[in-house]
């Protein structure tokens, strides 16, 4: 396959989960202009993947974190394994963490908890953190605004213009996916109007959230460039200079070399 890009990083992915290899999607992604993608780990066993995965394919970038919805099989003895995987020096971040209040049962005590775990531990470690949201607005802003000096991305960023102004900050990052290329109009494309470009990074979470243009179709690292056109277009920007800011956004915050 061949889908030209312009040297983008895809700053959020499942690589594990995507029915194509690992191998393929690394090769097709370096072979298509994306320099680097944050493959993101969501419990022990896929943060273990994922440095595996970076020793083979260097692209790929490691993230070690318990997403909400696996807190319920999480121990407080895992999250000491968790620490020992984010000392690695692969490492690029923290997460994805956060709150997740659509699928039911939750525990908002417990997710709560982690989260807060995961935010001291980036802390102490000063690594960047992944945060998730889904219906978790108010309690999001008020955890992350607590930890003022650790340097967050809100992925898949959602949310209208209100909470980015609850949540904006130096040390604020909003990453869009192939979601907001279904949209015309509405909050989280008012949103994206109003955040500053060097505020912005751009993701696909694949295998998730594909893109119009390739609807029906599983997601890919190649397709992030999808999201930084209509980025561009929506805020009547240059497709380069969106390329170029927001690769830049990213190889500030996940601290990647060139």
């Amino acid at each position: 396959m061949s889908y030209s890009t312009s040297n983008l990083i895809d700053t959020h992915a499942h690589i594990y989960m995507c029915k194509e290899s690992t191998e393929t999607l690394a090769t097709e992604s370096i072979t298509n202009g994306i320099q680097s993608t944050i493959n993101v780990g969501i419990d022990l066993i896929t943060s273990q993947q994922v440095i595996k995965d970076h020793a083979k394919f260097p692209s790929l970038k490691p993230t070690v974190g318990i997403h909400p919805c696996s807190t319920p099989d999480i121990s407080h003895e895992d999250l000491f394994k968790l620490e020992s995987l984010a000392l690695l020096p692969s490492v690029v971040a923290i997460g994805e963490t956060g709150l997740d209040y659509y699928w039911e049962p939750y525990d908002r005590d417990k997710q709560e908890f982690f989260f807060r775990y995961q935010l001291n531990l980036a802390e102490k470690l000063n690594l960047p953190v992944i945060v998730h949201n889904r219906r978790a607005d108010d309690d999001i802003i008020r955890i992350a605004n607590q930890f003022p000096e650790v340097k967050k991305v809100f992925h898949c960023f959602s949310c209208g213009p209100s909470v980015y102004d609850k949540l904006d900050h130096k040390n604020h990052f909003f990453s869009f996916t192939g979601n907001i290329t279904y949209s015309t109009k509405g909050k989280t494309i008012q949103a994206l109007k109003k955040i500053p470009i060097q505020k912005i990074m751009i993701e696909t979470d694949a295998p998730y959230l594909t893109p119009k243009a390739f609807s029906g179709q599983k997601n890919r690292p190649i397709y992030v460039k999808e999201v930084m056109k209509k980025i561009a277009l929506v805020k009547g920007l240059d497709e380069t200079e969106v390329s170029e800011q927001t690769t830049a956004n990213a190889l500030s915050f996940f601290n990647l070399a060139l």
